[in-house]
């Protein structure tokens, strides 16, 4: 049986949310990801604190698994993977900046340059000291985000002097349909970067996202960066997700009470009972980053599948009602057995899961009209976070 951490910064005994983070799940990804990937080398994105799941444990369990290589967006989050993993390859997305120079010297860590600017910086920090550390070079297919433009790439190849000043190991650039594997723009973008790697025939070539992944060996090339899917996100909206989910929420049951028919629950006086209901209060809101717009009632959002989210307990959906609010959300307990209900929660054993293998992550991203990224990147400081280890995390200690 896996066993359980217990961070020191939170005490399960008084939090209202909890979240169960299954290191062996996420590891089980990255081998499904790896064996479509055949000899590709895979470089897992752990941005944004491992899209909110932690950098530390996540990186810990990957280094097990044999994984030399990271993406991160800044800095800081790559000095906390190189504590954790000294002799991997770590590199940062964010630009670069004139005061972060040293840091990346004296770290030992690989910028990804996505300017003109980024090129000439990097390039006279190392002229003045007579000697040159390796780099990475992000240049732009149609996403338009970060990374140098066609055109400036252009300039950079026509100027021998610019061009040979710096040692790209690894030239990358970003899909930006990749998740619709019929939208034309992902042969556009593919094609485009065909040419532009001409120039760089030593250089390592990175085009894939976890949505690319998908789309094919086309898109494979040296090295791959997968973000959402290793984290149990759908990289493909238009097929079921086959990632095993990572992060399980549960809240505590606050209260139960029964309201009458034409009685109104939450703020706004949004929903009105059609009958009379039992209905249970869960411990967890947007406070917590669990997204507002799950109300589905009174909440202006984007077009969706399901007007409301819902909860799970003893093999039942259990729709949300009224409001989510900053602390608190309501459900409608109504079909589950009363008596059985009132003891549980009497003996403080209510946790109703409102995201995990019964509520899919990407679920209540759509009920909410956003992404399963956001879903994760949000979740908030006042859970209880249980991380379970992974299989060689275990025989480690």
């Amino acid at each position: 049986m896996n066993k359980t951490l217990f961070p020191k910064y939170a005490d399960g005994r008084l939090s209202t949310g909890r979240l169960t983070i299954d290191l062996q799940a996420l590891v089980d990804n990255y081998h499904r990801l790896q064996g479509l990937l055949g000899n590709t080398i895979m470089a897992p994105a752990v941005k944004s604190n491992a899209y909110g799941i932690g950098i530390e444990p996540v990186v810990n369990a990957l280094t097990l698994e044999g994984c030399e290589n990271f993406f991160v967006f800044n800095l800081e989050e790559a000095i906390r993977v190189k504590k954790l993993n000294r002799d991997a390859q770590i590199f940062v997305l964010n630009g670069l900046f004139e005061s972060a120079l040293p840091s990346y010297d004296e770290a030992g860590l690989i910028p990804i340059l996505s300017s003109m600017h980024d090129i000439k910086l990097w390039a006279n920090y190392w002229k003045v000291r007579s000697t040159r550390r390796p780099c990475a070079l992000h240049v732009g297919t149609g996403a338009n985000r970060l990374g140098i433009t066609m055109s400036e790439l252009e300039t950079l190849v026509n100027d021998k002097s610019m061009f040979q000043s710096i040692t790209p190991i690894m030239i990358m650039s970003h899909m930006a349909c990749a998740d619709d594997p019929k939208h034309p723009m992902n042969k556009v973008q593919l094609e485009r970067y065909q040419e532009i790697i001409k120039h760089f025939p030593k250089a390592d070539k990175s085009l894939a996202n976890s949505a690319s992944i998908f789309l094919g060996k086309d898109y494979h090339f040296d090295l791959a960066r997968p973000g959402i899917a290793l984290y149990g996100g759908n990289a493909d909206c238009n097929a079921a997700s086959t990632m095993k989910p990572v992060v399980k929420l549960e809240g505590r049951i606050l209260q139960i009470r029964t309201i009458k028919k034409g009685e109104t629950v939450g703020y706004g006086a949004s929903f009105e009972a059609p009958k009379e209901m039992a209905l249970a209060f869960i411990g967890v809101g947007y406070g917590d980053g669990y997204p507002r717009a799950t109300s589905g009632s009174g909440v202006a959002m984007r077009k969706q599948e399901q007007t409301s989210g819902y909860g799970f307990l003893w093999g039942e959906k259990l729709p949300f009602i009224g409001r989510l609010s900053m602390d608190m959300l309501a459900i409608d307990v109504s079909n589950l057995p009363q008596d059985k209900l009132q003891a549980a929660y009497e003996k403080d054993a209510l946790w109703v899961e409102l995201l995990g293998e019964n509520i899919p992550l990407d679920d209540v991203a759509k009920t909410s009209g956003t992404i399963s990224y956001e879903i994760l990147t949000q979740l908030g400081t006042r859970y209880t976070r249980y991380y379970r280890k992974s299989e060689k995390q275990q025989l480690k200690s």
